[in-house]
């Protein structure tokens, strides 16, 4: 996504396909499920260690605006070989 757009430009230029957008939700649940939503996302990723209060407000807007929530193990630890 190159920005923001509320008029759903991903959806009509890839009409059809399952847009993701990973943007590593971590302190703003609501806002960025929102922003995502409206760009024409369809699984908007965050992070899975994000505070539950973040991880509960990204549920509740992605019920809200009709999208999925991806929970994105990248920075857990243990999750990559590397962390270990």
């Amino acid at each position: 996504m190159r920005g923001c757009i509320p008029s759903d430009p991903c959806g009509i230029i890839f009409a059809g396909s399952v847009i993701v957008a990973d943007m590593k939700v971590a302190d703003t649940g609501t806002l960025e499920v929102e922003m995502a939503a409206k760009a024409g996302a369809n699984i908007v990723c965050i992070l899975a260690d994000a505070d539950d209060s973040v991880i509960t407000e990204s549920v509740r807007a992605a019920r809200l605006y009709g999208v999925r929530i991806m929970a994105d193990p990248d920075q857990c630890p243990g999750s990559h070989p590397s962390c270990m």
